[in-house]
């Protein structure tokens, strides 16, 4: 039997096994197949998408449309705006749509379309949004990368280590800065301190400095901790 390799260097067999996980009904397959979708360069799914996506539940239309993205489609803002105003619509009962509206935002940047920014604004200051951050606090730090864009995410995920309601979202955006700056953070880390009340964020702060800031700086921040 002759075994076809397409360029991306898996064959036949395998692209359309990648297909037929997408379209798995397990909610574990189909979004491990996304992924490995893009990364093989399946283009061969996208007629199947497009003639399924409005057939299909919530959860599944974000996952294709993550696939279409990461395929370069070029009519994914088109599905992208149409799903937004679906939601907006209230034509699905039962559904997380701050999440939904975010995901759709976040692919929205992907394509560098940022139209939607004001609503990431709107979750980010919204009574709701400063209890539900996880997806918002994700969606600024995609925004550090881009560069028009990474002051007003750099002092949005600063003021969300202060204000945000739950721990693990003050911790959340605390890792993500030190991720993308380091110790170029901990200057402005230093000078919010005193103004935070969780006291697990303010050790996981005199920790990092540990790493990179001096002595001093760590003395300082233990004074005013105790």
């Amino acid at each position: 039997m002759v075994v076809l390799f397409l360029p991306d260097g898996i064959n036949s067999s395998k692209r359309e096994s990648l297909i037929r996980q997408l379209h798995s009904k397990n909610y574990f397959e189909s979004s491990s197949a996304v992924n490995q979708i893009i990364k093989n360069k399946v283009y061969e799914v996208l007629p199947t998408i497009q003639a399924d996506f409005w057939r299909k539940d919530l959860i599944d239309k974000e996952m294709y449309l993550e696939v279409m993205v990461g395929l370069k489609y070029r009519f994914s803002k088109n599905y992208i705006y149409a799903l937004y105003d679906s939601i907006e619509e209230k034509a699905y009962k039962n559904i997380d749509s701050i999440n939904a509206k975010l995901n759709l935002t976040l692919l929205l940047f992907k394509l560098n379309d940022f139209s939607k920014i004001n609503y990431l604004h709107y979750n980010t200051n919204s009574p709701r949004g400063k209890r539900h951050n996880f997806m918002t606090i994700d969606t600024w730090w995609y925004l550090l990368d881009i560069p028009e864009y990474e002051q007003l995410a750099k002092s949005t995920l600063l003021r969300l280590i202060e204000e945000s309601e739950y721990e693990h979202d003050r911790t959340r955006a605390l890792f993500w800065l030190e991720e993308k700056y380091k110790g170029k953070i901990t200057p402005e880390l230093i000078e919010l301190f005193p103004s935070l009340s969780n006291t697990y964020v303010k050790q996981l702060i005199i920790k990092d400095n540990l790493r990179y800031g001096d002595f001093n700086d760590v003395f300082n921040l233990l004074k005013k901790q105790y």
